[in-house]
């Protein structure tokens, strides 16, 4: 469930196999989709805690990556105060507003707040109407429990059925990785680790996974190459990677670190 890109860069393991994407392949999946719709001029608010702040370094790599622009940076410092009584939910309509005064002229909003602190109370309180997107509002993600498409309806309902709730990312993630090791146990007729690991990075392995394409795995650290989806609380908004953002080997490769800028040593 890690989505820190260290894991599969300057800290990767040749024994680790990644099925949820990096912050970087949300951060990039989340950015092909702004650029694709021409809102280009984004400000950034992030949080104090470490997660919110990788997901920020994310964000901004993705936006000199595919041609956005972060016009304004803010910094939402977690005080540690109570916003879920009846006077902090006041507070936050009367703070949100004051807090977003200053910003320069943008297109979109984005939200880093990993540790959900302050995220869940930008939408609809900024004092320029405008989208909001990140961790909040238009949110990327590995899979969304609304996702209806490529047979995603049979195994939501399997999902919900089985435990009661909606299915999510970590999920979906831990689904595909015994869907994996099924797969290359039956194609290697065994049950032998470094037989199953072996094929898992061969060119024959590739897994479905209800996103309508075939995955498979990156050679240089271990990653599973996969659609980013986007979508708000009720619905799938779109699907990175867009139409027009081409690669020489997959589209899919366009999502996170690409093998020429990799930093990680496989051992």
């Amino acid at each position: 469930g890690a989505t820190d890109d260290s894991l599969r860069e300057e800290e990767c393991r040749a024994n680790i196999f990644h099925t949820i994407p990096t912050r970087s392949m949300l951060a990039d999946g989340l950015a092909q989709y702004l650029i694709w719709k021409q809102w280009r001029r984004w400000v950034l608010i992030y949080g104090s805690h470490e997660r919110d702040q990788l997901f920020a370094e994310a964000l901004r790599r993705a936006a000199t990556r595919f041609g956005g622009e972060i016009v304004g940076e803010k910094l939402f410092e977690d005080t540690g105060t109570a916003r879920r009584t009846d006077s902090g939910v006041v507070q936050i309509q009367r703070q949100m507003p004051v807090f977003t005064q200053d910003l320069p002229e943008h297109d979109v909003l984005l939200v880093a707040d990993e540790s959900e602190v302050f995220g869940t109370y930008v939408p609809f309180r900024t004092w320029t109407p405008r989208p909001v997107a990140g961790t909040a509002g238009l949110t990327p993600s590995a899979w969304h429990p609304a996702s209806e498409q490529w047979g995603g309806t049979q195994i939501q309902n399997r999902f919900a059925k089985a435990n009661g709730r909606r299915m999510m990312s970590k999920d979906m993630a831990a689904w595909t990785a015994v869907r994996i090791l099924g797969e290359a146990a039956t194609r290697t007729q065994g049950a032998d680790p470094r037989k199953m690991a072996d094929f898992i990075r061969s060119d024959d392995f590739s897994i479905a996974a209800f996103k309508g394409q075939k995955l498979t795995f990156r050679k240089w650290n271990q990653q599973l190459r996969q659609p980013i989806f986007l979508g708000d609380n009720r619905s799938v908004v779109s699907t990175s990677p867009q139409e027009g953002f081409l690669h020489q080997v997959s589209e899919l490769d366009t999502l996170g670190v690409d093998e020429p800028e990799t930093k990680c040593v496989l051992k």
